[in-house]
């Protein structure tokens, strides 16, 4: 486990915190809109919001596994099932990861936030994370399941 990894563990072993992984650096976070796909069909999930996690694990999988590491397609995914937390992402995925390839992790104080599942928690409105740590394909959790065929 990288210094990284670890330092980031140490702020959710506290319970006091979540965070939210992307690939871009910014300041604060605005409420936006979500979307989910259902038979096809792009339909907006919820109000708009800022999301973040209480498992940085998770935050720093979406902080490097994202549309701009990985700019020939990716596909990826996590579960959570009996308290444990699952990675998945397809072999052409991973390998468009490279040392170039990193993200930021934003640190929320948790009590600007309301828990909406054992996952995810929601701001409705704009949030100043209290530490921002960029993150890299190093930082990511070492057991990923590599997901069959295709890209």
């Amino acid at each position: 486990m990288t210094s990284t990894r670890k330092d980031l563990h140490k702020f959710q072993k506290t319970g006091l915190f979540v965070f939210h992984g992307t690939p871009v650096k910014v300041k604060d976070l605005n409420p936006r809109q979500a979307y989910n796909y259902v038979k096809g069909v792009r339909t907006r999930d919820g109000k708009p919001a800022v999301f973040a996690t209480p498992f940085v694990d998770l935050a720093i999988f979406r902080a490097v596994v994202n549309r701009k590491n990985c700019p020939s397609n990716y596909r990826s995914g996590f579960s959570y099932r009996n308290k444990k937390l699952g990675f998945r992402a397809s072999k052409f995925t991973l390998d468009q990861l490279n040392n170039s390839s990193k993200g930021y992790v934003y640190i929320f104080k948790k009590h600007d936030f309301m828990k909406s599942n054992p996952c995810e928690s929601v701001a409705f409105k704009k949030v100043m994370p209290f530490k921002l740590v960029k993150v890299t394909s190093k930082d990511l959790p070492s057991k990923i399941f590599i997901i069959k065929g295709g890209k």
